[in-house]
């Protein structure tokens, strides 16, 4: 496959009744993250979109080019909602290899800013709070957290058009909440409590502590959930009942029985 131009009105077309459970989509034909792909350049048939390993298909998903590009997908990649036929074709090519995985969409409309704000203010812990910004201490913490900037072109962009911050014990992080992506529709939320830390509620504080910003700001912060905790934690926070999709997760080859 090739990668395309951005904007280009065909692949949008093809796009158009993909539903949209996340901002990756938008992120990719805005150009702010992830790339569009095509079988071919000028009258093509298949089109993908991938943002770190979310993929979304769409085209015509009866033709050759289509079985190729599905017998492109690697382990550790997830197909995400795509256009009619793609499930199909990826679950009798790839077979044994695909895993269906529940997740979980929660928009950001009719948040309520009281509750995010109200767990900020009843927070002792709110004050030491970081903003992750240029700073050496927000860098220093940073680097000591497994951020997946896969959604930016590294950490300086990430700073520059993301939003993030951090909660500091003895000069270090232990929790972070963050924009996963970022665009002009919005961010997608994203929560790490280290381990030995979880289970007391700074989850809870960072995330509501983001999205406050987000509320105040005027930017969608929108949830996208793989399991009940981050279901429960949205919740929490005030989101409107999320809408349960289908993913498939790719696996390995698998092994030929002993003999």
């Amino acid at each position: 496959m090739v990668q395309i131009v951005l904007n280009t009105r065909e692949a949008r077309t093809a796009f158009d009744d993909v539903e949209r459970v996340d901002l990756s989509i938008d992120c990719a034909f805005e150009g702010s993250a992830g790339a569009v792909w095509a079988d071919q350049p000028g009258e093509s048939q298949v089109f993908m979109i991938e943002v770190g390993p979310f993929r979304y298909l769409a085209g015509n998903a009866a033709c050759p080019a289509a079985r190729d590009a599905v017998k492109r997908l690697a382990p550790g990649d997830i197909v995400m909602p795509s256009a009619e036929g793609w499930f199909d074709l990826v679950k009798s090519t790839l077979g044994d290899r695909i895993e269906e995985a529940p997740r979980w969409s929660f928009p950001s409309t009719g948040l309520d800013k009281a509750i995010s704000a109200g767990v900020v203010r009843g927070s002792k812990d709110a004050a030491r709070i970081v903003r992750i910004d240029e700073s050496s201490q927000s860098s220093t913490m940073l680097a000591t957290m497994p951020l997946d900037l896969s959604g930016y072109r590294g950490a300086v962009d990430f700073v520059k058009r993301g939003v993030g911050f951090l909660l500091p014990r003895n000069g270090k992080a232990i929790g972070i909440a963050c924009s996963s992506l970022s665009c002009n529709a919005g961010i997608e939320v994203s929560v790490y409590i280290k381990p030995g830390f979880r289970r007391q509620g700074y989850g809870t504080l960072l995330a509501a502590r983001l999205v406050d910003w987000c509320l105040q700001q005027g930017v969608p912060p929108h949830w996208d959930a793989a399991n009940y905790e981050s279901c429960q934690l949205a919740r929490k926070l005030g989101y409107p009942e999320g809408k349960e999709y289908i993913s498939l997760m790719i696996a390995g080859e698998k092994a030929e029985p002993a003999t």
